[in-house]
């Protein structure tokens, strides 16, 4: 997450203070036999089938819907400047599940789905291989295709970054500052106090005292009260 070449491309996007946010995923695409085999136990254990995703909170393993990530924030970080790095780690083409984009979708606000036919229809396909970055405004729809093969694994980075300051969308959650040309000694360099602050993170969320609010119903001001009460609450790198 703090690789230096990474963040001197970051740099460029969005400026010198850049804070590592904490929603970041890794992403996977089961392949054909292992979609059937978690249908296969979903089935007699009684439960959803994880390759069908019925909300965007979902456990996508097959196709994934199309979306903004930014609905996954609280409405005061819909205006922040927020880019997305998607990594590959395996290849990540039609087959195997590649990335499909519309382009300029993000000049269109925050919008969640359904989305009209005719803006899918401009969708682009991106293929990336291991060694590549694709760097996604926060609110351009995407989505990715199933995978295809038989039995390969489809795995990727998905890491979020912003300027230092701005709201991430999930202040209950440790971000931390991944670079800074003004102030280097608030860098966060030693990966044991990032655990701890997600271990204070935690234990603050299971003593249920602050609110964790539902992202879609959240309205914007109420989500920039919450923001600073939980600011207050959570200690940084230097707590």
């Amino acid at each position: 997450m703090r690789n230096a070449a990474l963040l001197d491309t970051l740099e460029a996007l969005i400026g010198p203070e850049i804070q590592a946010s904490p929603i970041y995923h890794f992403n996977l695409k089961l392949a054909a036999r292992h979609l059937a085999l978690a249908e296969s136990i979903a089935k007699t254990a009684g439960r959803r089938n994880p390759s069908i995703a019925a909300t965007h909170y979902g456990f996508e393993v097959g196709q994934t819907p199309w979306h903004m990530d930014a609905i996954a924030g609280l409405r005061d970080s819909h205006q922040s400047k927020i880019v997305i790095a998607w990594i590959p780690l395996t290849p990540a083409d039609p087959e195997r599940g590649a990335l499909r984009l519309v382009p300029r979708s993000h000049r269109l606000g925050v919008r969640s789905g359904p989305f009209p036919d005719d803006l899918i229809e401009q969708a682009k396909t991106i293929e990336a291989m291991p060694g590549d970055v694709v760097f996604m405004h926060n609110t351009l729809l995407h989505s990715a295709s199933e995978n295809r093969t038989a039995e390969e694994v489809r795995w990727a980075c998905n890491f979020r970054y912003l300027p230092v300051g701005e709201a991430n969308g999930r202040p209950y959650l440790p971000g931390f500052v991944a670079r800074s040309r003004s102030a280097p000694e608030t860098e966060l360099t030693n990966p044991q106090v990032w655990l701890g602050m997600w271990t204070c993170a935690l234990e603050n969320l299971m003593q249920g005292e602050l609110p964790v609010p539902n992202v879609a119903t959240t309205t914007r001001a109420r989500a920039a009260a919450i923001t600073r009460r939980w600011s207050e609450a959570v200690p940084d790198e230097r707590a």
